[in-house]
């Protein structure tokens, strides 16, 4: 896994991180449970937390898989934010 500052990046912590990176590499909720040692109950608790800090509404349950690579997307994209600052500094 990378290894990110949260705090720099919309104050994700380091495990929702961990299940946001997960979740870009297409894992389902019942393998990241597995893969970090969890109930699927705290990554569905993590993704809520996720969407949350990220501005993304859930208002429709059947556009989850859409708002899971949106998600996905809005966190690549503040990653390489991340990185451009620590670049230039």
């Amino acid at each position: 896994m990378t290894n990110y500052n949260a705090k720099n990046i919309f104050g994700l912590s380091n495990r929702e991180l961990e299940v946001a990176e997960l979740i870009a590499e297409g894992y389902s909720n019942k393998e990241i449970a597995c893969f970090l040692c969890i109930e699927t109950s705290s990554v569905k608790q993590h993704i809520r937390n996720i969407y949350e800090k990220l501005q993304i509404p859930r208002k429709d349950k059947t556009c989850s898989s859409v708002h899971r690579v949106l998600a996905a997307l809005k966190l690549l994209e503040a990653f390489g934010r991340l990185k451009q600052k620590v670049i230039k500094s």
